[in-house]
């Protein structure tokens, strides 16, 4: 199996992270390297990863 990642500095990008590596057959029609997010456990769509949170906050009551 072919893997590939988006980036060649993806590993120094990511650190931490990690890489996200994905088999560019296993892509939906349409959808290209260019469109797969580069680290694997960046928090897009989670403002607390692992129950901590990245900027402060302020509730709204």
């Amino acid at each position: 199996m072919a893997v590939a990642t988006p980036s060649r500095n993806a590993a120094e990008e990511c650190g931490d992270l990690g890489v996200m590596e994905v088999d560019p057959k296993d892509l939906p029609e349409g959808v290209t390297m260019a469109d797969v997010r580069l680290c694997r456990e960046r928090p897009v769509g989670n403002p607390w990863p692992d129950g901590g949170s990245l900027a402060p906050w302020d509730a709204v009551e």
